[in-house]
């Protein structure tokens, strides 16, 4: 069995952006804005804050788990 080793590229790790987040962490809160609740009449879009540091996929993974 062998093991993968990070690269580090300049000072960062490359497999840093894929930390695991709790599925309830991700997700922060709802937006209530009038621009959000807008969305959520013309488009039946639900509009949320997310975490910082996730990605487009760990966000869309959260919200098809909740």
């Amino acid at each position: 069995m062998l093991l993968e080793v990070p690269v580090v590229v300049n000072g960062r790790n490359q497999y840093e952006h894929y930390a695991q987040f709790d599925h309830y962490a991700i997700i922060r809160f709802s937006l209530a804005t009038q621009s959000a609740v807008k969305k959520v009449e013309d488009a039946n879009t639900l509009v949320f804050t997310v975490e910082v540091k996730a990605d487009k996929h760990q966000a869309a993974q959260a919200v098809k788990k909740l």
